[in-house]
């Protein structure tokens, strides 16, 4: 995935490329359109490689105090980007479990 802003370095991730803005994800010719806050937490999980970020600094991440609620937004909003990138690529997002410590990451496809 690549991530371009105006005043940042792109990062990169296979085909997918991620907008300035963090709202337009295209990949081989395709667009998907993100919220500002899917595009938040997306940027997050991109600059956060392999480790992932962890499901309660997630809401910490978009200024939200930290409750049940918070982490069920965060879910609900993984959810929404997990069905978009679907529709133009096979990567995904996977919670993972590492050092005890649940965790969203992007994971690449296996082929």
């Amino acid at each position: 995935m690549k991530i371009v802003h105006e005043d940042f370095e792109p990062l990169a991730y296979g085909t997918l490329v991620l907008d300035g803005a963090g709202h337009i994800l295209r990949s081989n010719g395709a667009t998907v359109n993100f919220t500002s806050t899917e595009a938040q937490i997306l940027t997050a999980l991109v600059s956060s490689g392999a480790s992932g970020l962890c499901v309660i600094d997630i809401p910490v991440l978009l200024g939200y105090d930290v409750s049940n609620r918070s982490v069920q937004l965060v879910r609900a909003h993984i959810s929404n980007i997990r069905k978009k990138i679907s529709l133009i690529s096979d990567i995904s997002i996977s919670l993972i479990t590492v050092e005890g410590q649940r965790r969203y990451a992007i994971i690449p496809s296996v082929i």
